[in-house]
């Protein structure tokens, strides 16, 4: 565990494409399936700059990045997405769309 840690995080392997796993590599720029991501700008939880260098070195041709802006009254923002009153009325209109474009829920 501590190894695949060190190699996940402290030297950012899958992200650099040198993530050697049996008998192969594990690499960001393999990730080919559409990408939709949604990141809120103020989480220190998963920040943008733990969430951009993997938007831009994945491989998939569709990839669509929404930005939580936040709500006032939610404590845990990085679960706003899920729960505030913003990210329900803008947020999930457009994964919904997003999904159902990409042949997920009808």
């Amino acid at each position: 565990m501590r190894e695949i840690a060190q190699r996940l995080y402290g030297e950012d392997a899958f992200l650099r494409g040198t993530l050697r796993l049996d008998r192969g590599t594990a690499a960001a720029r393999n990730v080919i399936a559409p990408l939709l991501l949604v990141a809120d700008r103020r989480c220190p939880i998963v920040p943008p700059r733990a969430i951009l260098p993997f938007v831009r070195a994945a491989g998939a041709a569709d990839k669509r990045l929404l930005w939580y802006r936040g709500d006032v009254g939610v404590a845990l923002r990085h679960v706003g997405v899920l729960i505030g009153p913003s990210a329900q009325r803008e947020l999930w209109p457009e994964i919904l769309r997003w999904v159902r474009a990409h042949g997920g829920v009808s």
